[in-house]
């Protein structure tokens, strides 16, 4: 699994594509916990 700095900075990249771009991210976690959720928001 990667370090917690990159996937904060990953979660970032994301952020700032989706924010350009008008987009929006959904997911759907059953394994991760609430990670994902967590680092995007």
């Amino acid at each position: 699994m990667a370090d917690e700095e990159g996937l904060l900075a990953l979660a970032g990249q994301i952020q700032e594509a989706c924010l350009s771009r008008g987009l929006t991210v959904s997911v759907a976690e059953s394994c991760t916990g609430g990670l994902l959720g967590h680092l995007l928001t």
